[in-house]
């Protein structure tokens, strides 16, 4: 089944493209092309949360040996024309390296949906101790995929 939101897939690829994001990168410029993705997203429908933004930090184990993840994505709330709930749709910035010394025990989130806006969102993630070590590594694999979930 296609996807619903492949425009917001090639949106964020261009925002990356244009601050010269590939594999490897720095974590600086793919933050700054998500955080401007971001801003161009209508994050509120009708007093509902339909669009939310979500930080991710951790070390897991997906593919064979452990990585350390910095995921920032955006979900997608799904409604058919009746307005029903269908389901969700992830767009996955997703930056992996080797885990290190500094990132062992580094696990935490943080939704958008508890902050009156965009900016005071990225104030917080920003102010995040977790963030302020993923942002101190060299250099990250970089991913974007969009998931049903």
């Amino acid at each position: 089944m296609p996807h619903a939101f492949t425009v917001e897939l090639e949106r964020l690829q261009a925002e990356l493209a244009a601050r010269g994001v590939g594999s490897p990168t720095a974590p600086a410029a793919a933050w700054e092309a998500f955080k401007s993705f971001g801003r161009g997203l209508e994050t509120s429908h009708d007093g509902r949360d339909r669009i939310g933004l979500l930080v991710q930090f951790g070390t897991y184990d997906f593919s064979g040996q452990p990585r350390f993840y910095f995921d920032p994505l955006c979900q997608f709330e799904l409604t058919d024309q009746d307005d029903e709930f269908l389901g969700y749709e992830q767009l996955h910035c997703e930056l992996s390296c080797a885990p290190t010394p500094a990132t062992a025990g580094i696990q935490a989130n943080r939704w958008s949906f508890d902050f009156a806006d965009v900016e005071a969102y990225y104030s917080a993630v920003e102010a995040m101790p977790e963030f302020r070590v993923a942002m101190t590594l060299p250099s990250y694999d970089v991913a974007i995929g969009l998931d049903s979930v």
